[in-house]
């Protein structure tokens, strides 16, 4: 078994739920929506190759290689795809990782651009610190608050933050991740 968590990220449009076999009928209902935009995930499209999909998913967590997500349309309370933590990099010693990306996301078509990937991302960077391509959040964010922050304060964040009106500016690079304290 995996010695990674899975939590379930809850938000206003959307929640993030430990991925499971018995997930594979919705999934395939949310697959056989519109296929045009699957050119850069693997989306299986019959039981059978979900199936095959989920299980692979599922023997690569317990190998700690990968935690995989349903996401949940809230509103609708619809299963609409899958996303995971992927690359999952530890030091050697460690149980903790350093380092996750985001990825390997799939949506139905009618649940993309609805702001569930958007939330979704949001969701799973603050509670990893880690930017979906796995590069940490660095300071000011304050990492070890944030992480263990409750769902309905990260909500509150979250819609706080699509209020404010984006702005062009230049982001300095952030410090590097410190070094491993010595035993």
């Amino acid at each position: 078994m995996s010695v990674l968590e899975v939590p379930s990220l809850v938000g206003r449009v959307v929640r993030l739920e430990p991925l499971h076999t018995a997930h594979v009928d919705q999934l395939v209902a949310a697959a056989s929506e519109d296929r045009a935009t699957y050119d850069f995930a693997v989306v299986s499209g019959d039981t059978t190759a979900m199936m095959a999909q989920v299980e692979g998913l599922l023997r690569d967590f317990d190998a700690g290689l990968v935690v995989p997500f349903v996401q949940v349309d809230v509103a609708a309370n619809r299963l609409v795809g899958m996303t995971r933590y992927l690359t999952i990099r530890t030091r050697p010693h460690a149980t903790t990782p350093f380092a996750v990306e985001i990825g390997g996301t799939w949506l139905a078509a009618s649940a993309q651009r609805s702001g569930i990937n958007t939330e979704a991302k949001f969701l799973q960077t603050m509670r990893t610190g880690k930017k979906p391509e796995g590069v940490a959040v660095m300071p000011p964010m304050p990492v070890d608050v944030y992480v263990n922050m409750k769902d309905e304060d990260l909500k509150a964040i979250f819609a706080y933050l699509k209020t404010i009106k984006p702005i062009r500016n230049a982001v300095r690079a952030g410090l590097p991740p410190p070094a491993p304290a010595k035993p």
